[in-house]
């Protein structure tokens, strides 16, 4: 089986993970999150907190990607854990439910 094609360059890969990730919810929603609280010091500690919780999450996915040189992204990495049935349905909520959650 042929190799796939890397064509893709570390900016282009970063701008696309970029936009999936802020999207265009954060204009709207920041504004939701901010509103119950009262104080200036616990909204910036929420926020840090959250990019901590992001970046854990982001190094996680590193650490999988090297660990597993394949394509397929996460549905190889539930597979190769879980096997093929978790795998499979993880594979179809992506399809039904969060690719679409985005549209």
């Amino acid at each position: 089986m042929a190799s796939a094609k890397r064509v893709l360059k570390t900016f282009d890969v970063t701008s696309m993970v970029t936009g999936n990730m802020i999207g265009s919810g954060i204009f709207l929603l920041a504004g939701y999150a901010a509103a119950p609280i009262s104080n200036d010091i616990t909204l910036i500690l929420a926020w840090i907190g959250g990019g901590i919780m992001a970046l854990l999450g982001a190094f996680c996915i590193a650490e999988l990607s090297t660990r597993f040189p394949e394509t397929g992204g996460d549905f190889l990495y539930i597979h190769k854990v879980f096997g093929p049935f978790p795998a499979f349905l993880f594979g179809w909520m992506s399809l039904a439910i969060f690719e679409t959650g985005s549209v």
